[in-house]
């Protein structure tokens, strides 16, 4: 779960980054990477695609916190 938390993270900044500084070559071509990836082709979509990967990253740090705590219990 760490790996994908972490994944995430990266894809996200990435993603990020580039609606911050789209004159930077080597941000666009990690995005294109990203983007095809996620199969995302609209603008609308790479909002949603944000949002979504906000969402993953929070329910699965929930999980290891929950996890963790039962641990210690």
């Amino acid at each position: 779960m760490q790996k994908q938390i972490s994944s995430w993270t990266k894809d996200l900044s990435i993603i990020v980054e580039n609606e911050t500084r789209s004159d930077y070559v080597k941000y666009n071509r990690k995005k294109r990477k990203i983007l095809k990836i996620y199969r995302v082709t609209k603008a609308r979509e790479f909002a949603q695609l944000t949002e979504t990967l906000k969402q993953k990253m929070q329910a699965n740090s929930h999980r290891i916190k929950s996890y963790e705590k039962r641990e210690r219990q």
